[in-house]
């Protein structure tokens, strides 16, 4: 007869540890914290939460963890200003190199634009998001060539200062055109 105790067997393979990155709740930010993943569940959040021992861990500092989608390029919500045809600039020459041509002569490019600047985020469209599960947007202004600066927005409904994660993720670029006024037919 043998007699042996029992020891609960624990595949640390299924139970991952996310240790040192700002949280993201929902309901506010942890900095500095840690999220446990067991069999593709959370299981555990919290700022003073120590990673299991059996737990596969991924140093997280300086990133950012959501519970939910992010959409890395959007432009729901985010409005650009039209170009006036008689505009001549004015635009802070300090932050972005323009060239040296009329507003109204530079269909499609509105490399000067940020994302962060002009978004609504009381929009049907990003509660819409938020009831789809996504809780971060990549927004851009949509429908010209240059598209300006991106922004990472949380859809947590704050105000705008809370909600911008990043003002500045990169220059959008896109195929399509705005469209043409009145041409010369030539």
């Amino acid at each position: 007869m043998f007699l042996g105790i029992a020891a609960p067997v624990v595949d640390y393979k299924d139970t991952w540890a996310i240790v040192g990155a700002t949280i993201e709740t929902g309901a506010g930010k942890i900095e500095n914290g840690t999220v446990v993943v067991r069999d593709g569940t959370i299981v555990a959040v919290g700022k003073d939460l120590k990673a299991p021992e059996y737990a596969r861990v991924i140093d997280a500092k300086g990133q950012w963890v959501f519970p939910g989608f992010i959409d890395a390029h959007s432009n729901l919500g985010v409005i650009a200003p039209p170009l006036s045809a008689d505009a001549d600039g004015g635009r802070d020459q300090s932050t972005y190199a323009y060239p040296s041509m009329r507003e109204a002569n530079r269909r499609g490019i509105r490399s000067e634009l940020k994302g962060a600047d002009l978004i609504a985020l009381t929009t049907p469209q990003l509660q819409s998001e938020r009831r789809a599960g996504f809780v971060a947007l990549n927004l851009a202004v949509g429908g010209n060539l240059f598209n300006g600066a991106g922004s990472a927005v949380a859809l947590t409904g704050g105000p705008r200062r809370q909600a911008v994660i990043a003002g500045d993720t990169g220059q959008f670029v896109s195929f399509r055109l705005p469209p043409r006024g009145e041409g010369g037919g030539g």
